[in-house]
């Protein structure tokens, strides 16, 4: 009976609170005992009851999901039988390829048809068709494309197809914009001065026919000019007192006997040759000094043409007249060899001497050179190909190929020579309609988004390469990231247009406050923190609390040079871990050197340059000169110290700033 009780309890045969009151007389601890043991049981069953129906159910949905797996491949290759019994209808002779002719008249067949559309197949368009599923671009399409191509087909676009589509269109326009971006240089060229391409296309023309062409060239030939809006505008020729234009003016050669200027057919080809190639701008004026930024991609384009020139030109350094190598050339060597003569008015510059040695003939074609019988440098200060020659005014008209031509009012001793002959020493250069090298490359002004300060003998590759990781820290692309670079921006014929008297009237100040910051590139030897110019841009940059100051550098790892960039602040959404980590592998070095250095023992080519960058520091300090560089300098070292301290902790030199040996 007391089984049958508790079997009764267990499955509601009897009140549980009933058996309870029947226990109570006997004792509290026969109660407790009845209530733990239905507890008890009640809860081991509902766990083997649950546990029953999850296996169920587990078994079942397994089952289900085989069942799906092999449904799924069955309609598969049903489908896949589908598509190639299509395909051996459409393919009438049997030679294993379908084409545009094949497809359409397979497509007459109602049957055909109708299989193309039960497989969801658009036939309206079979060019199209035939073209889409062709891979290989034989003009036919074999099974296995056929098949690849209608199971992509099958069912509707997924997202990362989508998102993968659009990404490629978006290369695609980019190198479309970019291929648009040359073509525009050639195009406009050719539409404005269609005698100048027949010209070079006459190839059988007699010397005579070749001179009427470029005589009446001459009147047509504008030279391109530029708004400060970008809008392209044509200004008018200007001739000389007889009525010539600069081309005429150039084909004449000296008579000595009479001082005049007489035609020399001789030099006819040559002439031509040498105009040709001055026809180098592709820009267009941009007044304003300071809206002359770089694009990154304008910076990226210098790399072929270093690697290329360097190499097929002979490029040597200017002072040891050694080769140079393509990662050897620095921006010295660069506007040397390529911004000046790029840059220089395209009709020629004007070279005055304070006289003219008589007894040299000068004859177009002739090798003209400015070289310094002071220095010690191999070649020569600047090269050109002798146009013109005015003995009796003292000027030379002279096609520049290489350097500057200066003058001595600027304190030098350099001479002309002529095929090596000197004839005089010059007293001014004239160089109207010099450009800058930015506005040879584009007509358009650009506000910089940063303003680069560094030194003119680091590598133009290894510049580049560290403007490009500064932008993808910055998460800058290509096209957004600008650059202000005063051997880019500046007029290397027209320099005193552009550094005035007051560095704070200058073009690198007036770029400086467009930026958003500063960015410095040290060299191996962190040279910039020794030229006052850019310890000038440090202070300015340290000196304005709106405005950001970036390092980069490169670093050594595992025998590869990196640039490894010190960003002013925490980039948008770094943490502070990410962005030690980041910076962990900068040159301690450098940071050394910068923790020591003193902006006011900075060195400078043009000694008056230092005296004016030395009062205008003491001009923001209400004249206490000394005050103001000790602010910027203790700014400096604390900025580069907070970055030096996560690899002095792990390298365990905190106390180490010795600058020889860091």
């Amino acid at each position: 009976s007391a089984l049958l009780v508790l079997f009764e309890a267990i499955y509601g045969g009897i009140l549980w609170g009933d058996l309870v009151r029947d226990l109570e007389p006997l004792g509290p601890m026969y109660p407790a005992v009845l209530l733990i043991f239905i507890a008890f049981v009640m809860m081991m069953m509902l766990n083997i009851v649950t546990g029953v129906f999850l296996r169920v159910a587990t078994e079942a949905t397994d089952r289900q999901k085989v069942h799906i797996v092999q449904e799924e491949m069955a309609k598969n290759s049903e489908y896949i039988n589908r598509i190639r019994d299509a395909f051996a209808q459409i393919d009438i002779d049997g030679s294993g390829g379908i084409g545009v002719d094949e497809f359409e008249l397979a497509l007459e067949d109602p049957k055909v048809a109708s299989l193309l559309t039960r497989l969801k197949i658009d036939t309206s368009d079979c060019q199209g068709l035939v073209e889409l599923f062709d891979k290989d671009c034989t003009g036919e399409i074999d099974v296995e494309e056929f098949l690849e191509a209608c199971m992509r087909l099958k069912g509707e676009g997924k997202s990362f197809e989508i998102m993968k589509l659009q990404l490629q269109t978006e290369t695609a326009l980019h190198h479309l914009s970019e291929v648009r971006r040359r073509l525009e240089i050639l195009v406009p060229e050719k539409e404005q001065h269609p005698d100048r391409w027949s010209v070079r296309k006459s190839k059988r023309d007699d010397d005579s026919s070749l001179i009427e062409n470029m005589a009446s060239m001459d009147s047509k030939l504008e030279a391109p000019d530029f708004s400060e809006s970008g809008e392209r505008v044509v200004p008018k020729r200007s001739r000389d007192s007889e009525g010539r234009s600069p081309l005429q003016v150039s084909r004449v050669r000296t008579d000595r006997r009479k001082g005049t200027l007489v035609p020399d057919n001789h030099a006819m080809t040559s002439t031509h040759s040498a105009t040709s190639q001055g026809m180098k701008h592709r820009g267009g004026v941009i007044k304003k000094t300071e809206m002359r930024a770089m694009l990154l991609r304008e910076l990226q384009d210098l790399v072929p043409v270093v690697k290329d020139r360097c190499m097929s030109e002979g490029w040597s350094d200017m002072l040891s007249g050694q080769q140079l190598q393509p990662q050897e050339v620095n921006l010295y060597h660069l506007t040397h060899h390529y911004i000046c003569p790029r840059t220089a008015p395209e009709t020629g510059i004007t070279v005055r001497l304070q006289r003219c040695i008589e007894g040299v003939e000068l004859r177009p074609g002739m090798v003209v050179a400015q070289v310094d019988p002071s220095s010690s440098r191999v070649m020569a200060v600047a090269e050109g190909t002798l146009l013109e020659a005015n003995v009796a005014a003292g000027e030379l008209l002279v096609e520049v190929t290489r350097g500057t031509f200066v003058s001595n009012k600027i304190g030098l001793n350099q001479h002309i020579m002529c095929n090596g002959v000197e004839i005089g020493m010059p007293v001014e250069i004239l160089a109207p309609g010099s450009l800058s090298y930015k506005e040879c490359v584009s007509g358009k002004p650009l506000k910089p988004s940063w303003y680069c300060s560094h030194w003119w003998g680091e590598p133009v590759l290894t510049f580049v390469a560290c403007c490009e990781e500064h932008a993808r820290v910055r998460q800058m692309s290509a096209c957004q990231a600008s650059y202000w670079v005063c051997g880019y921006a500046n007029r290397q014929y027209d320099l005193g247009g552009d550094i005035d008297t007051d560095p704070d009237d200058s073009s690198f100040r007036k770029a400086m406050l467009l930026a958003e910051g500063v960015l410095l590139i040290l060299d191996e030897m962190a040279t910039p923190f020794q030229r006052i110019w850019c310890d000038f841009e440090l202070y300015k940059a340290l000196s304005d609390k709106d405005q950001k100051l970036d390092i980069v550098a490169l670093s050594v790892q595992s025998g590869l040079a990196m640039p490894i960039v010190l960003s002013d602040g925490l980039l948008p959404g770094e943490p502070l871990s990410k962005k030690t980590k980041r910076e962990s592998n900068f040159p301690l070095s450098l940071l050394v050197k910068g923790m020591v250095v003193r902006l006011e023992e900075g060195d400078c080519t043009v000694p008056i340059d230092k005296e004016r960058i030395l009062v205008c520091i003491g001009r923001d300090a209400n004249g206490d000169q000394d005050a103001a560089l000790q602010a910027a300098n203790k700014s400096l070292h604390a900025q580069l110290a907070v970055a030096a301290w996560p690899q002095a902790l792990q390298r365990n030199i905190v106390m180490d700033l010795d600058a020889e040996s860091p």
